[in-house]
């Protein structure tokens, strides 16, 4: 399915000019200039070639230098948080298509829309596994939210975190060893990490005001 197109030339990640390309006899061209936004999360693809980001609700792929985006999806899914594997081959995401945030994946060229989770949950925030065959997510199919893993092959997921606070927003370090996430624990709220193999998790930097954060290398985390 092919989805309309436009432009997109850009000094800032929230400083677009986009131009949407009608077709037909009476095409015309009109030019919206969107300079904020809320919630809308953008993603580089690992070449460092491509953005996905989510706008209005779409997926949208565009060169990294500007030029003309596509849309990988429609406008009804409320597409948000769109996430490169590391090959670069699929973007994972979270949708409220089936009325509850479900996490999907997409080839990079639009084909291969897959729902990985259904149900009456809410699964979101994914984030590759560095050898790209699992996402970790946050869900609260336990009552509140954790954190889970789910294997993209078997879409078999298991839990990974239990406490009754929320815990939220997870990434992979580089290394594969370690996750983290936000924590709103009452004795110490902040960023933890949990390690794969033993489960253990320690609190690496305490704060009551985190709401997400980056995980770009192994030993890099940033809370903001």
């Amino acid at each position: 399915m092919s989805y309309p197109s436009f432009k997109v030339f850009y000094t800032g990640l929230l400083c677009l000019s986009i131009a949407f390309l009608s077709t037909g006899a009476a095409a015309e061209q009109r030019v919206i200039t969107v300079d904020e936004g809320t919630n809308i999360a953008a993603a580089v693809s690992p070449d460092g070639q491509k953005i996905a980001m989510d706008l209005q609700g779409t997926l949208w792929v565009l060169p990294i230098a500007g030029g003309e985006a596509q849309a990988l999806t429609d406008s009804l899914g409320d597409v948000r948080q769109p996430v490169w594997s590391p090959d670069g081959q699929r973007i994972a995401f979270q949708s409220y298509r089936s009325g509850m945030w479900d996490l999907w994946v997409i080839d990079s060229d639009g084909e291969n829309l897959l729902a990985l989770t259904q149900g009456p949950y809410d699964d979101r925030e994914p984030h590759w596994s560095p050898d790209g065959k699992q996402l970790v997510f946050s869900s609260d199919r336990s009552g509140n939210y954790d954190i889970w893993r789910i294997d993209v092959a078997s879409e078999v997921v298991t839990q990974l975190t239990d406490d009754p606070a929320d815990d939220y927003g997870p990434a992979w370090s580089t290394d594969g060893a370690r996750i983290a996430f936000v924590a709103k624990r009452k004795s110490a709220p902040g960023v933890y990490t949990l390690d794969v193999g033993t489960k253990a998790q320690s609190l690496v930097h305490q704060s009551k005001n985190c709401l997400l954060y980056t995980s770009d290398a192994a030993d890099d985390l940033l809370c903001v």
